[in-house]
């Protein structure tokens, strides 16, 4: 069914938690008005009895963006007239939800509180609502903590912490070429590595950090095209 490949397409992006699925809105607004607000509400304009249409009025006053689901792209009218920013056409794709969630999600600094723009890392700190910009080649290391992360910039004598995921910050960093996860906690930035085993990488003369099993394979195959592309002879 349409509602099941939206379950499922949703259960393969990372930065979503499902919380609940309804086949009608009476059910949702229910389940709505007992636990309160959600960041993202999808709803099927096409539904039995209270359409999607009718019911977006209610839902929005529990979610911060309505996204209408719809197989038929003339309904995209209909959504804009009910105030509704955002909607998806079926069936509905990972890689329709990964762009449109980078859409409605990507400029909230609390859900991306590491971002890159033109250039530079932007750091977030939800506690004092300000921002850290640094340049990614400045950033060392960064470190999990529960469900903090802790970004080690050079020459400063704190890190900054944010409410992220080491995962989540890997996939954000890694396309640079400079960072690589290493394991469950750890991302270095591979320019202040001092030194290489294979088990093991070293920052400066004592600070050494595990490499996982599991990231065994990308690391040997980053630490290859590392040294062949910076010509840095390290061993």
């Amino acid at each position: 069914s349409a509602l099941t490949q939206l379950k499922d397409c949703l259960s393969a992006v990372p930065d979503i938690e499902l919380n609940a699925c309804f086949s009608n809105i009476a059910d949702a607004l229910t389940y709505l008005r007992a636990n309160g607000k959600v960041d993202l509400i999808f709803c099927d304009i096409e539904l039995p009895g209270f359409t999607g249409l009718m019911g977006a009025k209610w839902l929005k006053k529990y979610t911060q963006e309505l996204v209408f689901v719809t197989g038929h792209g003339e309904h995209a009218l209909e959504a804009f007239r009910a105030f509704v920013r955002y909607f998806i056409v079926k069936p509905v794709t990972v890689t329709d939800l990964q762009e449109l969630l980078e859409e409605v999600l990507g400029n909230d600094p609390e859900k991306h509180p590491v971002r890159l723009k033109f250039g530079k890392m932007l750091l977030y700190d939800g506690g004092t609502k300000t921002h850290t910009p640094t340049l990614p080649h400045n950033v060392i290391k960064l470190i999990q903590d529960g469900n903090y992360l802790s970004v080690y910039i050079r020459d400063q004598p704190k890190p900054v912490v944010v409410r992220y995921t080491v995962s989540l910050a890997a996939a954000v960093l890694e396309p640079l070429g400079l960072f690589l996860q290493i394991n469950r906690r750890t991302i270095v930035n591979m320019d202040f590595v001092t030194g290489f085993e294979p088990d093991l990488v070293y920052l400066g003369a004592e600070e050494s950090y595990s490499v996982h099993e599991a990231y065994k394979e990308a690391y040997q195959r980053f630490l290859h095209q590392y040294q062949f592309g910076r010509g840095n002879g390290l061993q």
